[in-house]
Formats: C-alpha cells, structure tokens, sequence
C-alpha cells in the first residue's frame, strides 16, 4: 500500500516537473481573484515589486521581480511568457530596444531566448490615441515585435482589414501580422464574416484555427 502511494505521488511530480511552465507577468499588480486552472501547464505568477502589494496567499507560486537577481538565468527556466497590463512606457522600452526597468528586461529576455511571448495592449490602446503618421509609426513599431515572435492581445482591428464580398458574407483580410492567438483573431472578428483571408508572413496558431473551424469560418491563403 505505501508503496502504491510512493509510486503514484513519483508520477504526479514526474507528470507535473513535464507540464510547460507560463509566466504571467501583471504589470500593474492587478492578479485575479482566483488562480488560474489549467491542466495544460504550470502557471507561475510574476509581479513588478513586492512593495506595492500585500500578501497573495491565493497565487501560488509568486515572485517579485525586484527581489529576483539574475532576471535572464530566471527566464531560462520559463517556457513561454503572458505579459498582462502591460504599461505605455514598458512598451516604448521594447520598441526602441532599450529596456531598462525590470518589467522591460524581463519581456526582452524571453525576446532574446526566442520563447514566445504573448502582450496585452489594452492599457496602451486606452491611454493612447493616435491618428495620422504617429499612428503607422506605432504600427510599425508593433510589427517589429511581431517579427521577434512577441503575439499582442488587441481588439483593435485594422479600418482597411475588412471587406465586404457579394451577398450577405465579408471577408477578413490580415496581412503581414506574423504568428497571431486565437484572443488576436477574435479581436478582429465582425458579424457575418465566414472567410478570413492570410497574407504575407500572417500565420495562425493551432488553437486560432481549431477555433475557427468550430465556427464555420473558413481560413484561405491569399497574395505574398
């Protein structure tokens, strides 16, 4: 009986120790209520600084990357980073390939090891509003990162993306956008679209399509 017992506790560390490890990265300290549950991976749970915040005894486990020495040795132990609440100015330090608050180093090293990185932009698109030259700028900047493989939670849909087709039916056209989630292409979506239109270096993780098909969408390859 007890040695059942070892044997099966050995399994569970052994099935866990083989999970994929995902960093969640909330940027402005605001964690959920609850931890995350998910059979798929081990979520490890990363804050700016421990002085900001009380105890979180309910996410587990957390770190504080103002007390982690060596942030690059620490992402070598991670498999893939979700970058939440990510600030303006943290993303101004990615783009300009300059970061130097923790928050920025430790995004560019998951960059740098070519780990993939997945960044919510709902901060940035609310507090900041362009139009014009500054707005192809940013866009530009955007599609920089997605060339480093960084995919970016953002439910702002390009104006010349959609198009409309005879009858009732649109089509999606995403054009060099590099590697996109199935929360980028969800963001894109519109009523009464049936066909989503890939150009360029645009491809789609399995989980986008898988999504897709489930709903009827059918995926093409277009020009590029």
């Amino acid at each position: 009986m007890q040695r059942t017992l070892v044997d099966r506790l050995a399994q569970e560390v052994i099935t866990r120790l083989a999970k994929p490890r995902v960093a969640f990265l909330w940027g402005l300290g605001q964690v959920p209520n609850k931890p995350l549950e998910a059979e798929a991976f081990n979520a490890i749970y990363y804050l700016p600084a421990e002085s900001c915040f009380a105890p979180l005894c309910h996410i587990r486990p957390c770190y504080f990357l103002d007390r982690i020495g060596d942030l690059k040795k620490e992402v070598k132990t991670l498999d893939l980073l979700v970058a939440l609440q990510v600030p303006p100015e943290v993303l101004q330090e990615l783009c300009f390939a300059f970061p130097v608050s923790k928050l920025g180093l430790f995004i560019s090293y998951f960059i740098d090891e070519k780990k993939p990185v997945i960044m919510d932009l709902s901060i940035v698109r609310e507090r900041c509003k362009w139009d014009g030259p500054m707005l192809k700028l940013f866009e530009s900047r955007l599609e920089e990162l997605r060339n480093l493989g960084v995919a970016f939670l953002d439910k702002k849909a390009p104006d010349e993306a959609l198009h409309a087709t005879k009858g009732e039916s649109k089509n999606l056209v995403i054009r060099d956008k590099g590697w996109l989630t199935w929360s980028d292409v969800s963001g894109l979506l519109v009523r009464g679209c049936d066909v989503l239109v890939l150009e360029g270096n645009t491809k789609l993780t399995p989980e986008a399509l898988s999504r897709l098909r489930e709903r009827g969408i059918r995926v093409e390859r277009g020009e590029g």
